[in-house]
């Protein structure tokens, strides 16, 4: 069949599709694909979504959505239903999975993938191409009357390593490396060593996929696996600029034993002169012998949350169990092993004051994160959360004039209104940014003025998205401030730079 599937990541983090990627690698020995990517086309993406559709003729058209782009996602659909009244409509991801009833209902929405999609959506494709009703794990269909089928769930694959490695080539990864931001900066490629997690923070969408889909939902892939992926990423994209592995797991390291094979392995093969890493996951995953390791290895990155400094916000309502002294022990021993850290907060819970903004702002004064990212908390549909305040995200009903995501304000706080914590935000933000800058003018100089320059002019094309991208701040930033630091780090660890 030919497969036409959909990202509509317009406006949001310039993020390659990981799910996707890991989809496509399983139905493209056997269907026609075809990827469409928005993430680049802000300026006139409903038009070239129509070009690219007219010109494909798929028999099948998925979409891959968050909370966030899912309300394009709906809008998209309309425009194929219009154009190609009867082709079939799949959504998929993770807001499908945790509000499968809201999407199916949908006039012009014909299927719902629920859960991990490898094996399920291979199987609706080859039963579709048989004219079979496609009676999958997984799926929820409209038969021929409109009715809905809903289908078993399929359970959370258990062995990781049977899946083929996520396959980059549909996208421009060259242009995704030159903007990426997150982790190891310009150069990084996104990898995962695990899926899922083991906790049950309230404002996270975890708890609430674990009730949807059955089966253990923390499972990570052998050390050997995750080795032999990046050996074949160096193979295909070594020569485009792929010079950083960026962990995405939510709870990387968490399994000793993978997170001893994995640091062996790497330094064995070299990978940590060449490929230094960062990653992301909890504050008391960390030891002195697990950032011993990861030191060796060639961790130059660790990103954790904090949420915020007032802990019975955190322990509490946020139901993340852990202590401010945990914390700071895990800052001091990634401090002690040259690994640069960057804190994830949040700030809009229902508890929020001035008091505990101002702890948040004093214990990133009393720290040297190499950076800080600080949106408002948002109600993910079915969380817990998200039943504390009251409201879920619901953006279906908006004009699409890039949406803010996480970084819109959807109510007040007991103590502050959304106008107020939107001052304060701005602020925060404000008074980051003056410091990013001052402390560049002192470690770099002229060399920041002109690196600047250079990405505001689009010296020789540097600049991969438009400056009025919401996410043009951070990669500046990366190409400025995490890059010297970056350099710095490189050089006492021996790792050639490159300009």
């Amino acid at each position: 069949m030919r497969v036409m599937l959909v990202d509509p990541n317009v406006g949001y983090a310039p993020l390659p599709n990981l799910g996707l990627a890991y989809l496509i690698a399983s139905i493209e020995d056997n269907h026609s694909v075809s990827f469409l990517d928005l993430t680049f086309e802000w300026k006139n993406y409903m038009a070239y979504f129509e070009r690219r559709l007219r010109e494909s003729k798929p028999d099948i058209i998925g979409f891959s959505v968050s909370s966030f782009s899912f309300p394009l996602g709906l809008k998209l659909a309309r425009l194929t239903r219009k154009i190609f009244p009867h082709l079939h409509i799949v959504f998929g991801g993770v807001h499908p999975t945790i509000s499968p009833e809201e999407v199916i209902r949908y006039s012009f929405v014909d299927s719902v993938c629920i859960g991990e999609g490898e094996r399920s959506f291979l199987e609706f494709l080859n039963k579709l191409e048989t004219d079979k009703e496609p009676d999958v794990e997984g799926f929820w269909f409209k038969d021929t009357k409109g009715n809905i089928v809903r289908n078993k769930l399929r359970p959370f694959d258990p062995d990781l390593d049977a899946l083929p490695f996520p396959n980059w080539d549909y996208w421009d990864i060259e242009k995704y490396m030159g903007v990426n931001s997150v982790y190891t900066g310009v150069g990084g490629l996104m990898h995962i060593t695990s899926r899922g997690c083991r906790y049950n923070c309230n404002f996270c969408s975890v708890h609430r996929i674990r009730e949807c889909v059955p089966g253990t939902y923390y499972r990570v892939r052998s050390a050997a696996s995750i080795i032999e992926e990046i050996k074949i990423n160096i193979q295909k994209y070594w020569d485009i600029g792929f010079r950083g592995v960026d962990f995405f797991d939510g709870l990387f390291g968490a399994d000793w034993k993978q997170f001893e094979q994995l640091c062996y392995l790497y330094k064995k093969e070299g990978f940590h002169k060449i490929l230094p890493w960062a990653c992301m996951t909890r504050a008391d995953v960390v030891t002195e012998h697990w950032a011993r390791l990861a030191s060796q290895a060639g961790c130059m990155k660790f990103n954790f949350g904090v949420e915020t400094a007032d802990e019975k916000l955190r322990n509490i309502f946020y139901r993340k169990q852990l202590s401010n002294e945990r914390i700071e022990q895990t800052i001091k021993t990634l401090e002690r092993y040259d690994i640069h850290y960057l804190f994830l907060m949040m700030i809009g819970c229902p508890g929020e004051s001035k008091e505990t903004v101002k702890k948040s702002v004093d214990f990133i004064k009393r720290h040297s994160p190499i950076e800080v990212r600080m949106p408002f908390c948002q109600p993910y549909p079915g969380t817990d959360y998200s039943k504390a305040i009251g409201i879920a995200i619901d953006d279906t009903g908006r004009d699409f004039k890039f949406l803010k995501g996480d970084d819109l304000c959807r109510t007040g706080t007991a103590y502050l209104s959304v106008k107020k914590l939107n001052q304060i935000i701005w602020l925060f933000r404000i008074g980051w940014v003056f410091k990013w800058i001052i402390a560049d003018i002192r470690k770099a100089g002229f060399r920041f003025i002109l690196d600047l320059m250079k990405y505001l002019f689009n010296v020789g094309g540097i600049r991969k998205i438009p400056l009025r991208h919401p996410y043009t701040y951070k990669v500046i930033k990366a190409r400025t401030h995490l890059k010297y630091y970056f350099d710095e780090w490189k050089k006492r660890h021996g790792i050639k730079i490159e300009r």
